[in-house]
C-alpha cells in the first residue's frame, strides 16, 4: 500500500481488528510521549506560540506584578487581642457618645 508521507509506512491487513488491536497501542504510547504536561503536543504548541508573536506586532511582554502583592499588613499575622486593648477600644467608643442618625429609634 502506498503511503502519501515518506516517513510514514502503511500497511493493509484483512483483518481490522487485529489492526486495531496492534496499532492502537503503538498509537497511544506515541502520543503520551509528546504530550506534555498540559495533555498539548509539544511541538504543536511551540509552533503555536511562534506564529501567534508573528502574527501579532510583537509578543506582550510580561504582567508587571502589583506592588500591592510584595507585602501585606498581615504577613506577620494577626494583630493580638488582649483584654486590656478590647476594654480600652470600648472605653473610647463609650466617650465618643451615640453617633446622631436620623434613622435611629431615639429620633422623633
Amino acid at each position: 500500500m502506498e503511503s502519501p508521507c515518506a516517513d510514514i509506512t502503511a500497511y493493509r491487513q484483512g483483518n481490522g481488528l487485529a489492526s486495531r488491536k496492534k496499532v492502537l497501542p503503538i498509537v497511544r504510547d506515541l502520543l503520551k510521549a509528546w504530550e506534555g504536561p498540559a495533555g498539548v503536543c509539544r511541538a504543536w504548541g511551540e509552533r503555536l506560540a511562534e506564529e501567534a508573536c508573528r502574527d501579532e506586532e510583537g509578543c506582550l511582554p510580561p504582567t508587571p506584578m502589583n506592588s500591592l502583592v510584595e507585602g501585606c499588613p498581615l504577613d506577620a499575622g494577626l494583630p493580638k487581642l488582649t483584654p486590656e486593648a478590647i476594654l480600652e477600644k470600648f472605653n473610647k467608643m463609650a466617650t465618643e457618645g451615640p453617633l446622631s442618625d436620623s434613622t435611629s429609634p431615639d429620633c422623633v
